[in-house]
């Protein structure tokens, strides 16, 4: 079985329903894989996230407004699906 690299948006997703993406994030990472918060916000920005998802997931990966597929690329995480309510952001920085 391939482990597979998870990147789950923050804001507007995980936040919609985070009861649920917790049970979620609890299937993937008991199945093996990794689960990478991926938001858009900096990293002074993610003290809520770590206090309430830090000890869920892989890492959790501030990309300071840029594109999530090419930053998490260029620190060595490679993505293999998505979970994002704003699939523009994944390839798109923040305008």
């Amino acid at each position: 079985m391939k482990k597979l690299n998870i990147g789950l948006d923050f804001d507007g997703t995980v936040t919609a329903d985070p009861e649920t993406f917790k049970k979620i994030i609890k299937v993937f990472t008991d199945a093996g894989h990794y689960v990478h918060i991926v938001t858009m916000r900096y990293g002074s920005e993610c003290d809520d996230i770590v206090r309430d998802f830090g000890d869920l997931v892989s890492t959790i990966v501030p990309t300071k407004r840029k594109a999530k597929d090419q930053f998490c690329k260029d620190v060595g995480i490679a993505i293999d699906f998505w979970i994002d309510d704003n699939p523009k952001a994944v390839h798109q920085d923040a305008s």
